[in-house]
């Protein structure tokens, strides 16, 4: 199983969330897992997935 690790400027051009909000999640402990290689930050995508999927709401029923 291989893991696919992205930016935020590959975040930003998938999801339409800017890379300076993806930041300020990580300043806040907030948002996605990421990976601190060094000094790049990266973000494993099944797991951004899983946190977007985990964090959907759905209306409740009228």
């Amino acid at each position: 199983m291989a893991i696919s690790l992205v930016d935020a400027k590959y975040l930003q051009e998938c999801y339409g969330i800017p890379v300076q909000t993806w930041a300020v999640w990580r300043t806040k402990q907030i948002g996605p897992p990421w990976v601190k290689l060094n000094r790049l930050v990266r973000y494993d995508l099944a797991l951004v997935d899983s946190w977007i999927a985990a964090n959907t709401v759905t209306p409740a029923d009228a």
